[in-house]
């Protein structure tokens, strides 16, 4: 294999501590840059994000055995490591509503995409937290606004949950939606914890009346049976139906 201007080599051996599979022979005069992992390790520790550029470039057109060699060395694990601790930052600077500081660390290269281990992003935080201006800052840096956390919440859910109706307008408007996976069991759960204030919320916002549970009961049937007349009358207006099926024929 000919190697051209400017290509690399030696990086399975550098990157995963195993012996060079090949040998590299000039036949002209070259001038080669030569990294020492130590170096580039303390050079991660300050450029994690450049670092993982570069991880992206070598993983091109790898194998996929040579690519999980990659993916598992300790240089990758050194990045993740600092980007999950960067996404740490982000979260904390959205917890307090630290607007500057979160802008600060998004200038500095920080994704403002990446989620903490909850996979929870700093838009959720926001959104939780009924931070406007920082809400607002994320979706014009082109966050997912319907990312869902490891709980399946999403951040109009979250803005929804806390009553925070202007972020929830604001992530409305930037097309976000609930994203509840069971909407069944999320109204039923609503309405046995007798939350009417979260019920008149997400019915605005277009969660489905008429989902059903898993043996094919409305929340509106639910209602009824507890004698929640408030409820009912909300289900109702937002469009519930009545049904006598309450289970499979």
């Amino acid at each position: 294999m000919r190697l051209q201007t400017h290509s690399s080599f030696g990086e399975v051996s550098f990157l995963c501590n195993t012996p060079q599979p090949y040998s590299i022979r000039v036949r002209e005069l070259c001038r080669v840059l030569r990294l020492d992992k130590q170096s580039f390790i303390e050079i991660l520790d300050i450029y994690f994000s450049d670092g993982r550029i570069i991880l992206n470039n070598l993983l091109e057109g790898k194998d996929a055995n040579l690519r999980n060699q990659l993916l598992e060395s300790d240089v990758t694990l050194s990045i993740e490591k600092s980007e999950s601790e960067l996404a740490m930052r982000l979260n904390c600077a959205a917890f307090n509503g630290d607007y500057y500081r979160l802008k600060r660390l998004i200038g500095a290269g920080a994704d403002p995409n990446k989620a903490d281990y909850d996979r929870r992003s700093p838009l959720h935080i926001a959104a939780s937290k009924g931070y406007e201006d920082i809400s607002l800052l994320l979706i014009e840096q082109g966050v997912d606004v319907n990312i869902s956390d490891k709980f399946g919440n999403t951040p109009l859910l979250e803005a929804i949950k806390g009553g925070h109706d202007e972020v929830a307008s604001i992530l409305v408007q930037a097309r976000a939606s609930l994203g509840i996976d069971d909407t069944g069991g999320f109204l039923f759960t609503t309405i046995a914890k007798r939350d009417l204030n979260l019920l008149k919320r997400v019915l605005a916002n277009g969660i489905n009346p008429n989902a059903k549970n898993f043996d094919y009961r409305t929340p509106l049937h639910i209602a009824a049976s507890e004698g929640l007349h408030s409820i009912a009358s909300l289900l109702v207006e937002a469009g519930a139906m009545f049904s006598r099926r309450t289970g499979m024929s």
